[in-house]
């Protein structure tokens, strides 16, 4: 048989003579035997809340009962979440309690299993969440402790520091077969050591909160900043950094020192309003590495525009922030890194285009690269231009008289404006022109279009785009 109490609405409060607030010796106790708190609703506030507190006078039947705290809606305010008994009388031990959290908010200082020796040494305690909240309402140094599992199911759990600045450092992972959420939230710095607290789930959300790293570790979770959350990796214990498993963010910050990193396992990254800060701020012209990648990702397309996108919040007096990709052959690695430095003049160097392939053969001095004008000014050259992937320039100006029409050689294929500030640009001089593949900035490039001329656009412009002077036509069509 099992006893239930079911808690629908109103509101419990339990006190003390004399005392304005509830007394830790105002407790909730589940048990002896078979027994559950469904909190559907209302409001519970006490002391501490025990889950398997007073078995009875029989041990042995006391290895069979199950306590259990079932949260679907409603506040319980608690001081600890109390999975047994602190008295070492035999009487008092239990075997196994649950913490089921699939809604409502769970407000307390600590949770544990009192499982120590000779006292409850065979508890067990598991904590499952698919929609619950839990929220701290003390900056305690081990908030969860001992349990068998905490688990989280699609709905997830929700870690609200509630202004505190507690400590997390228990393993979370995935419920049986489901996709695990865990959510952190909330004013206030959760800390974290993924040195040993082995996040597994399948998504980590960092919701307008700051998640600060105490330790270098991995997360094996698809890492995601959303309302201006920030991630802080500049405690004196860290010399490399975070691993992840991807990287997605809508809006946040990344504080690193010099040095650490963040290593995402795999190519699966988007980023959009996503800064780095770097502290205390690299010199001018000096190289920090902010993040790596396994493998050669330099031509994926989610890469290049996650390296785009990142915005630097350092402020170094009359730089800017370039953040740029390569790959580490000796390490196998990609490597994103900053750099401060001044705006570049514009580029002058020079490679014309003779066709009829986008080769070293098809331009008069090599492939243009990030610092080479691509220019179109030999009226005898092809006018179809097939731009394979990887394709890149510096500036690019059509003068030559022809109509040109540009397209992509392969699936995927772009036209990458790599140059740096100041130094990139567009001149459209002559002819009617048109690009049919999309190009990527990493700075917004002047484009001058000369009356009488014309130039359409007919896939995306991507990240910095144009600025478009000049009397001629400009054609946005994708």
């Amino acid at each position: 048989s099992r006893a239930v109490f079911e808690m629908l609405g109103g509101n419990v409060d339990l006190w003390v003579t004399n005392c304005p607030t509830p007394s830790v010796n105002c407790t909730v106790a589940i048990g002896p035997g078979n027994a559950t708190l469904e909190m559907k609703g209302g409001r519970i506030r006490c002391g501490d809340l025990y889950v398997g507190r007073n078995q009875g006078n029989d041990p042995e039947k006391a290895k069979t009962h199950v306590q259990r705290l079932h949260m679907t809606g409603g506040e319980i305010i608690c001081g600890r979440l109390y999975f047994g008994s602190s008295a070492a009388n035999a009487t008092y031990k239990f075997q196994e309690a649950h913490a089921d959290l699939d809604g409502g908010v769970l407000t307390l200082e600590q949770a544990f299993v009192n499982s120590t020796s000779g006292i409850n040494p065979d508890a067990h305690g598991y904590i499952t969440a698919n929609g619950g909240t839990i929220r701290l309402a003390a900056n305690n140094a081990n908030v969860l402790r001992d349990f068998d599992y905490v688990k989280c199911g699609p709905k997830g759990l929700t870690f609200d520091a509630g202004g505190k600045t507690p400590t997390l450092a228990h393993a979370i992972e995935n419920k049986d077969g489901e996709q695990g959420l865990l959510r952190f939230t909330g004013s206030g710095t959760t800390l974290f050591d993924p040195s040993t607290y082995a996040n597994t789930v399948t998504t980590t959300v960092l919701d307008g909160t700051t998640l600060q790293i105490k330790a270098d570790g991995t997360m094996l979770t698809d890492l995601v900043f959303t309302n201006s959350a920030f991630l802080n990796l500049t405690d004196a214990a860290i010399s490399e950094g975070l691993t992840v498993k991807a990287l997605h963010a809508t809006s946040g910050k990344v504080f690193l020192k010099p040095g650490a990193k963040i290593h995402v396992l795999t190519d699966d990254v988007d980023v959009s309003g996503l800064q780095v800060q770097i502290n205390p701020a690299p010199a001018a012209d000096e190289l920090s590495d902010v993040f790596t990648f396994d493998g050669d990702v330099t031509t994926n397309a989610s890469v290049r525009a996650f390296v785009r996108r990142l915005v630097s919040a350092n402020s170094v007096s009359g730089k800017h922030a370039r953040f740029s990709a390569a790959y580490d052959e000796e390490t196998g690695k990609t490597v994103v890194s900053v750099v401060f430095k001044d705006e570049d003049a514009p580029y002058a160097e020079k490679t014309v285009w003779n066709g009829p392939a986008w080769t070293a053969d098809g331009w008069s001095a090599g492939v243009p690269t990030s610092t080479k004008v691509a220019s179109f000014s030999n009226a005898s050259a092809p006018t179809s231009v097939a731009v394979p992937s990887g394709a890149e320039a510096g500036a690019l100006e059509l003068t030559g008289g022809n109509d040109y029409s540009f397209s992509a050689a392969d699936e995927g294929a772009m036209l990458d404006f790599t140059g740096d500030l100041g130094g990139a640009w567009m001149n459209i001089a002559s002819g009617h022109h048109l690009f049919a593949l999309p190009l990527t900035f990493t700075f917004p490039v002047p484009l001058t279009v000369a009356a009488g001329a014309s130039v359409e656009f007919a896939a995306p412009l991507i990240d910095g785009g144009i600025q478009k002077t000049g009397k001629g036509r400009l054609v946005l069509s994708s």
